[in-house]
């Protein structure tokens, strides 16, 4: 670091490394393999393979059958609670035409 001898060359951060070695080594130190082109690894077979969009999915099926049942529930309760009014309804009819007659 001739040029700037207000400069330090050695850096706190890096564990006191001299900067003039790192900036020299850092090709070497940044090197990827050829077979990276700047993409991510494939994920191995090995793992789970799930990614985000499928894990959203297969909520989102998850959350729809469960509105589904709910839905089923209660369409299932407001046609009984509709028979019940119903009955209600004509037992009432049946006691005001008793009381007429």
């Amino acid at each position: 670091m001739a040029r700037n001898k207000k400069k330090s060359t050695a850096s706190n951060r890096l564990g006191g490394c001299d900067l003039r070695v790192m900036r020299d080594n850092l090709d070497e130190l940044t090197i990827r393999p050829p077979s990276a082109g700047g993409k991510r690894d494939a994920p191995d077979s090995s793992g789970n393979g799930t990614t985000y969009a499928s894990n959203k999915r297969v909520r989102a099926k998850k959350r729809l059958e469960q509105l589904r049942k709910e839905m089923d529930e209660a369409t299932d309760k407001q046609s009984a609670a509709g028979a019940d009014m119903l009955q209600v309804l004509m037992f009432m009819r049946e006691d005001a035409d008793r009381q007429r007659a």
